[in-house]
């Protein structure tokens, strides 16, 4: 990794009340409807008490995302970086 990468990491618990994922058929099924950036309370008020836990990675950093959980990942400036999965398929993907 180069640069830094701020991510944000919700619980499974709010997977499918507090984040109001978009539906399962839709193209960005597994993605939040709402900003979860600047989450607006008036219009996703499930979001005004959800808590989650913020890293700051750095050039040597590793985070494990555990399953079931969200990962909302940012830059504050240019970063580079590599992200892995493991599905349940043995199948492992990579992606930057």
């Amino acid at each position: 990794m180069a640069g830094r990468r701020r991510v944000l990491l919700l619980p499974p618990t709010l997977a499918f009340t507090g984040m109001y994922p978009f539906p399962v058929a839709h193209p960005y099924d597994r993605y939040a409807m709402p900003d979860l950036e600047r989450p607006n309370a008036a219009a996703w008020p499930a979001l005004a008490g959800a808590r989650g836990s913020v890293a700051l990675l750095r050039p040597g950093d590793l985070l494990f995302v555990p399953a079931f959980w969200r990962a909302l990942a940012g830059a504050p400036g240019p970063c580079h970086g590599l992200s892995c999965a493991r599905r349940a398929s043995g199948c492992v993907s990579a992606r930057s």
